[in-house]
């Protein structure tokens, strides 16, 4: 992928058929979710599966480069998010102070949950304003 992007997905019920239908998809489908965090920059939440309402947090933020929880859902609890060591950020949802995450860029994938290794930031932009200002162009 573009800028040496690595995108990784998971989801509980619909790997296989993702597999047998797209084998051409360049993602990564990943059979658990600790091995979709490892050495990610962020996490993006696309779907409600009640699996992943109590994936162990503190586990996965201590795996991921990064721990930043984009929650394109709000189906999370960001307050144990936080707590497990996240920064959180919920799609819509107001402003709570937080110190910006260290991320250069995001790279938009499909999937449900996904991971993504290096990121590219006009797409970060566009996910959510509060990270407009800070976050460099692409070159």
């Amino acid at each position: 992928m573009a800028h040496g992007t690595v995108v990784r997905a998971h989801d509980p019920e619909a790997l296989e058929r993702a597999r047998q239908q797209l084998p051409n998809l360049c993602v990564e489908l990943c059979q658990s979710v600790d091995l979709l965090a490892e050495d990610a920059d962020a996490l993006i939440l696309a779907t409600e599966w009640p699996q992943y309402q109590t994936l162990e947090w503190e586990a996965l933020a201590s795996v991921m480069h990064n721990a930043l929880m984009l929650d394109g859902r709000n189906a999370l609890d960001r307050n144990a998010l936080e707590r497990a060591g996240f920064q959180y950020v919920g799609m819509g949802q107001p402003d709570r102070p937080f110190g910006r995450p260290q991320v250069t860029s995001v790279q938009p994938a499909r999937g449900n949950l996904v991971a993504s290794g290096r990121m590219v930031a006009d797409r970060l932009r566009s996910f959510d304003r509060r990270f407009s200002e800070g976050v460099p162009a692409p070159a």
